[in-house]
């Protein structure tokens, strides 16, 4: 890729494509922004770096007052980083530390689930839950606890049907057989974004936070993907309306013009790190490039943006636009099976037995100017959430000419060889 405009993306031969993931679920106020880049410019000519060891910045504070503010004072802390990874490393030791100052040092284990991901870092990728990231690197860092994830396509009590809330209490038995008093945190996705954006009932969140409360494990959001405005709301914790102890946020956050994330503390497991030096109660976390006043300043851009131009309120629009047409597309193709989501961020499922279909449906939008994101038997969409309404429609009608295309070979020929047909 060579440019980027708006939602489109140009590639080095001249091709022009609808930037359907938002580059990797980032470029959440599209490309060539001129208010972010403007911001950003200035930036740079004012202050571009200012040592995190002994010195902070005014741009890094006012960040830090700017996102606390969106969570209506549920926060006292916003710790600024540079990666997902990072946002994500850092909430886990913040979570062990917290339990060692605060009388309860066996605390050191970290649920999470299976089919999960959290970063790429050796404690972040301790928490993913996907065999094919983790073993290459193994052993990683002890105390990783997974457990099946809430999806009811896979849960062995639900089969398939409604939701049962089995997966609430095999959560509850693991953490009980591992003992409570060794479990420092619990973190998780609102959406299970790698196990196809599943989104568990509203009933499991609220019995989660309760389990955290009564045996004193934190409780961790991981809304790298979904803080920000991808669901329509500021953060998925808000429509949930259950908070965790520490929210871990990223990717939109700076709209991926520069590398921004952070970690949000509530007031009571920030005590735990305030005091005299000699204490050495400080979070030991030293990066070259955490609160950078450059960062600071895109990540007040993006959110002044929102404000000012209404963003959250294009999500849900635009969100219903696509859905529609989704809803249809699922509706008459017979290779689709399940549709998922919400406000701009969606998935697809195709049908198990003919290949690989979410593959050859990437592939096949590839050619129509559709950059889409998928696995053999999904497909994943998360445009910018400045679309308009009319690139909606040129959105959906390539996503549905890619899947018309690939179910007309599986009609033809039966189980096609897919891999071969688009060259996978």
């Amino acid at each position: 890729m060579v440019e980027g405009d708006g939602v489109y993306l140009t590639d080095v031969e001249g091709r022009r494509y609808i930037d359907g993931l938002s580059g990797v679920f980032a470029v959440s106020l599209g490309h060539g922004n001129d208010e972010i880049v403007g911001a950003i410019t200035h930036q740079l000519r004012t202050l571009a770096f200012s040592s995190p060891i002994m010195t902070t910045s005014d741009r890094t504070l006012e960040l830090a007052a700017e996102v606390l503010g969106l969570t209506g004072g549920r926060y006292g802390v916003f710790k600024q980083y540079c990666s997902g990874s990072e946002a994500t490393e850092g909430a886990l030791k913040l979570a062990r530390q917290y339990h060692r100052q605060t009388g309860q040092a066996e605390r050191y284990k970290a649920i999470s689930f299976y089919r999960s991901y959290h970063g790429g870092t050796m404690g972040a990728l301790g928490a993913t839950g996907w065999p094919k990231l983790r073993n290459p690197y193994e052993p990683l860092v002890p105390g990783s606890v997974h457990v099946p994830p809430p999806v009811p396509t896979l849960c062995r009590a639900c089969r398939g049907g409604p939701c049962s809330l089995a997966c609430f209490e095999l959560l509850r038995d693991v953490v009980e057989l591992e003992g409570p008093r060794t479990v420092s945190a619990l973190i998780l996705e609102p959406v299970l974004l790698t196990a196809g954006v599943v989104q568990p009932p509203r009933e499991y969140f609220t019995l989660v936070r309760a389990l955290c409360d009564e045996t004193g494990v934190l409780l961790v959001f991981d809304e790298i993907v979904t803080g920000f405005g991808r669901l329509g709301h500021w953060f998925a914790a808000e429509q949930l309306d259950v908070w965790p102890d520490l929210l871990c946020c990223g990717k939109g956050l700076s709209g991926g013009y520069v590398p921004l994330s952070g970690v949000l503390l509530t007031p009571r497991v920030a005590d735990a790190f305030w005091g005299e030096a000699d204490a050495n109660l400080q979070f030991q976390s030293g990066h070259t490039f955490a609160g950078n006043p450059v960062s600071a300043a895109c990540g007040l851009a993006v959110i002044d943006y929102f404000r000012r131009h209404d963003v959250l309120d294009n999500v849900r629009e635009r969100g219903a636009e696509l859905r529609e047409r989704l809803s249809a597309l699922a509706a008459r193709s017979p290779l689709v099976t399940a549709l998922r989501g919400q406000g701009l961020l969606y998935c697809l499922d195709f049908v198990l037995d003919c290949g690989p279909v979410g593959t050859a449906v990437q592939q096949a939008a590839r050619r129509r100017g559709l950059l889409v994101r998928a696995s053999p038997h999904n497909t994943t969409l998360a445009p910018p959430l400045v679309i308009t309404s009319a690139e909606i429609g040129e959105l959906a009608s390539a996503l549905e000419d890619a899947v018309d295309e690939v179910g007309g070979l599986v009609e033809t020929n039966g189980a096609v060889d897919l891999e071969v047909a688009f060259g996978i």
